[in-house]
Order: structure tokens, then C-alpha cells, then sequence
């Protein structure tokens, strides 16, 4: 007996197709290999399907982020115009509140002024938070003391920092104090 037998080397792909013709699948009854057909089948469709809608939820999302993109671009400038408003309220805030503050300013510094009793005079005010330190000079302790008192109500209270006499022996008595005004 003779055998015919090829002796030309086989390629990769020839190779590969007659491993996959020589496997068999045991299988026990039409019913395995109907069902695994199905299962294969329906694997097959339902992967098809997904990537359908993901193919269709991408271009959406390209259609969505497109007119974002317009949109955004035809809000900028009234996007601007609103920053410039606030801007411009802001500036508004402050011009206001630096024409109330010399007011308040001027308010008490009439108010020191009317309530210093005489022989009492202010060198200097400042603010200090919410306090007011005043710094100045009188011709007697007993004046600097009436100060205070007068200086001192239901809405201020007024304490003593500092007190010293700067009077030269042939001069009138010169005292240096220095009052803070809490506000209550």
C-alpha cells in the first residue's frame, strides 16, 4: 500500500485551519448543540446592540458638547458685561462707604470737641478697631478728669491710658494724657 504523502512545509494559516478541522466537540444530543448555538447567537446580538447605542450615546454626546460649546461661546459677553456690573456695584459699595465713614468721622469729632470741658485741649485722635484713642493736653489733672466723666455715657465708656505733668517750674501746669473710648 502507498501513501501519498506532501512533502512541502506547511504555512502558519494552513497550519491553523486543519488544527481547528481535526477538533471534534463531543456533544450528547442535538438539544447541547442547538442551545449552544443560541447562546452564542444571542451573545453575538446582544453585543451588536450595545455597541449600536454606544456608537448613538458618543454622537450624542458630541451633539450635546457642540452646542455647549456655542452656547458658552454666545453667553461670554454677557457673561462680562455681568462681571463688569459687579465690579462696578462693588466700587459703588465703597464710594458710599467711604462718604458715610468721613461723616461718622466728622460726628465724632464734634462730639470730643463739644464734650472736652475748657482748659482741655486734643492733639490727636485715632482709631483704634472700634475704639477711639485721643491723645492730647490740659491745664490741671482736675480738667482731664472732667473729661472723662463728660466723655463717658450710655453708649461710650471712657478710660484713662496715660497722665503726665510736662509743666516747667516757671510755667502754668501742662498735663499730657491719653484716653481710650470703648464703644458699647
Amino acid at each position: 500500500m502507498t501513501i501519498a504523502f506532501d512533502h512541502r512545509p506547511l504555512r502558519l494559516r494552513e497550519a491553523a485551519l486543519a488544527r481547528v478541522r481535526s477538533v471534534r466537540v463531543a456533544a450528547i444530543g442535538s438539544r447541547a448543540v442547538v442551545a449552544l448555538i443560541g447562546a452564542l447567537a444571542i451573545t453575538a446580538s446582544a453585543a451588536g446592540i450595545l455597541a449600536m447605542r454606544l456608537q448613538a450615546t458618543r454622537s450624542e454626546l458630541g451633539a450635546d458638547l457642540l452646542r455647549l460649546d456655542r452656547t458658552a461661546a454666545a453667553s461670554a459677553p454677557a457673561r462680562t458685561t455681568l462681571r463688569r456690573i459687579g465690579e462696578i456695584r462693588a466700587l459703588a459699595d465703597e464710594i458710599s462707604e467711604a462718604r458715610r465713614s468721613g461723616d461718622r468721622a466728622a460726628d465724632e469729632l464734634a462730639r470730643l470737641g463739644n464734650a472736652v470741658p475748657s482748659h482741655v485741649w486734643i492733639a490727636r485722635f485715632r482709631r483704634d478697631g472700634s475704639d477711639v484713642v485721643v491723645d492730647g493736653g490740659a491745664g490741671s489733672v482736675e480738667a482731664v478728669g472732667r473729661a472723662l466723666m463728660t466723655l463717658s455715657d450710655d453708649r461710650t465708656r471712657a478710660q484713662l491710658v496715660g497722665l503726665k505733668d510736662a509743666s516747667r517750674p516757671d510755667a502754668p501746669s501742662d498735663v499730657r494724657y491719653s484716653l481710650r473710648i470703648d464703644q458699647r
